[in-house]
C-alpha cells in the first residue's frame, strides 16, 4: 500500500498481516485508531468499512473468508 489514507469496504471477512512498516487502523464504530507492525494482523467483518493508514509504503498480506 502506498502511504497514505485509505477507506475500503469489505464483501467477505478479511484477516490482513503487515509484512513490513506499519498501517493504522480505524475500524468501523471506533473513534481511535489502532497500530499494526511487522507480522501482525487484524481482522474485518464483512460488509463494512473501514479506514487505514501509512507513512510510508507498507505491504500487507489479505486472506478472504
Amino acid at each position: 500500500m502506498e502511504a497514505g489514507e485509505y477507506e475500503f469496504g469489505t464483501s467477505t471477512v478479511e484477516i490482513m498481516t503487515v509484512i513490513s512498516g506499519e498501517l493504522a487502523v480505524q475500524q468501523p464504530g471506533d473513534t481511535s485508531w489502532k497500530s499494526y507492525k511487522k507480522f501482525e494482523s487484524f481482522v474485518v467483518e464483512k460488509g463494512v468499512k473501514f479506514k487505514v493508514k501509512c507513512s510510508v509504503d507498507t505491504p500487507y498480506l489479505c486472506l478472504y473468508k
